[in-house]
């Protein structure tokens, strides 16, 4: 077996790197950054969500497994202290595999290109250099709304229990095949009306933005930031998925549990 690890330089990360690592090598498992058969990231959600945009050209191929170094971890299975667990699993134990949905954002940049990127969490058109956001919204090239405010998200279905649940959209569960639309601090008044409410997109739908002005505008695809002027913007889903390996039976819902809400008091 042969997996690739990936980290963030946090000491305590560093220290776990280094362990798993001996461990590894006693289980006779090797580390292969260009032929894996699993992917380790060690820090937490946000370096698994970089683990991903490093490794995307594996996605459809290999599983990945986090391990986190901190107090909380809605993509990472494993904390630092369980090393010893998880590594007799990964070398004894096939895993059940979780699917997270990819959102897949193409950018025509006013300078002709155009651009294909992939988001596990969220993508976001903002305001910049303190302007209002101005643009129109499409689904499938009809006309939804004329939206001015901060800016737009939108996430997937795992991706709605980060940004999105925090702008008041709702969490949709990773069976349904969709997207979801949330408005960051839109702009209401007797002259200028928006939707407001979050909206759920099925996965077959293309959501295009265009913007009012290209030179104010920046968007975010998970951690990445694009500032360059942007013409217009298509969201919709894509056919691949992010696969995680899952050594324990949790579901989506149970990792919502716990990461949200906790123990139920006695």
């Amino acid at each position: 077996m042969k997996v690739a690890i990936y980290n963030n330089n946090e000491p305590r990360t560093l220290q776990a790197r280094e362990h798993l690592i001996q461990l590894l090598k006693e289980h006779h498992i090797q580390v292969d950054d260009t032929r894996p058969d699993l992917i380790i990231s060690i820090g937490g959600d946000g370096t698994l969500i970089g683990t991903f945009h490093h490794y995307e050209s594996f996605v459809n191929q290999v599983p990945f497994v986090g391990i986190h170094t901190g107090h909380l971890g809605f993509y990472t299975d494993w904390h630092v202290d369980q090393l010893d667990d998880f590594v007799s699993l990964i070398a004894n134990k096939q895993p059940e595999l979780f699917n997270c949905p990819l959102l897949k954002v193409v950018i025509h940049y006013l300078d002709g290109r155009t651009q294909s990127y992939h988001a596990l969490n969220e993508a976001t058109v903002r305001k910049s250099n303190g302007h209002t956001q101005v643009s129109d919204v499409c689904i499938n090239q009809q006309f939804l709304e004329e939206f001015r405010g901060d800016g737009l998200c939108f996430s997937t279905p795992t991706g709605s229990t980060a940004y999105n649940k925090s702008i008041g959209g709702a969490i949709v569960g990773p069976e349904i095949k969709a997207f979801q639309m949330a408005e960051i601090a839109s702009l209401n008044n007797v002259v200028y009306r928006t939707l407001t409410s979050p909206i759920v997109v099925p996965a077959f739908r293309t959501v295009s933005v265009q913007l009012h002005n290209p030179h104010h505008t920046l968007v975010t695809i998970d951690q990445d930031v694009i500032t360059e002027p942007i013409k217009e913007i298509d969201f919709t889903m894509d056919n691949q998925t992010l696969k995680l390996a899952c050594y324990h039976e949790e579901n989506f819902w149970q990792r919502v549990q716990t990461a949200f809400i906790g123990t139920k008091p006695q």
